[in-house]
């Protein structure tokens, strides 16, 4: 009984039900945003390692990314290019998304969560695209060209 009812998925699937005792606890979650197709499938394959090596630290789930696309949003991931991996840390505020340029390899997902927990990923943030050209008296300021324009002199 004790073992029945004290143990842990590896990598879990995310709802309503647990959404809080998976994020809202303290513990960085990494979210697969998946579909149906066997990219998605593929990518859930190559999770369970980190998961493993990562167990404790950082809780692995998987949600559907056509039926949380607002979730998806939220979270800076765009719910057309799936799947789609992020790194959630409710505590500080932040999410981390592995660019959509990286495969979901065994090593990227293992190097991705190696980054975040030794604080080399800066946190993704929403952002409209960044203006290719600035013109007139009017200057357009997003996320994405924050720090470079205003923190680099």
């Amino acid at each position: 009984r004790f073992v029945t009812g004290s143990y842990v998925l590896l990598v879990d699937t995310l709802t309503q039900e647990n959404f809080y005792p998976k994020l809202g606890l303290g513990t960085p979650a990494l979210i697969l945003f998946t579909d149906d197709g066997p990219a998605s499938e593929e990518a859930l394959r190559n999770l369970y390692q980190a998961a493993m090596d990562f167990k404790g630290r950082i809780n692995f789930c998987t949600v559907n990314g056509i039926r949380y696309q607002s979730l998806a949003v939220k979270l800076a991931v765009s719910p057309q290019v799936l799947p789609a991996l992020v790194i959630v840390d409710v505590g500080n505020e932040t999410q981390h998304v592995l660019p959509v340029t990286q495969p979901i390899t065994e090593v990227t997902v293992s190097e991705f969560c190696t980054d975040y927990w030794n604080g080399r990923l800066l946190p993704t943030l929403r952002s409209a695209p960044a203006p290719a050209a600035q013109g007139g008296p009017v200057f357009t300021l997003v996320a994405d060209d924050f720090r470079r324009l205003v923190h680099d002199p």
